[in-house]
């Protein structure tokens, strides 16, 4: 996919960008990051540099719990797995 050139609007502010991504895809990513930052600076009026940190820092947060949380559910599968793969040689061995 090639990359067109398109204005995102966040806070208020206008943010030329290229891009190769879809734009149902670019307005979720822009939504959520509005979001983060007009929740990390509450209702105070924080300087757009102070703020863009903050939702950053939550951003890598989310991500960082998410991973966790797909290595855990990863890890049950595997186990499961072994688990399964046991039980079919038993009855295997057993027949």
């Amino acid at each position: 996919m090639s990359k067109r050139s398109i204005e995102v609007s966040l806070l208020g502010k206008k943010y030329p960008l290229r891009t190769d991504l879809d734009e149902g895809r670019l307005q979720r990513i822009v939504h959520h990051a509005e979001q983060t930052l007009k929740r990390v600076s509450g209702n105070q009026v924080l300087a757009m540099e102070r703020s863009a940190t903050l939702a950053l820092l939550q951003v890598v947060d989310e991500l960082i719990e998410a991973q966790e949380a797909l290595e855990q559910q990863q890890r049950r599968v595997d186990d499961r797995a072994q688990r399964l793969v046991a039980l079919v040689d038993r009855v295997l061995e057993a027949s």
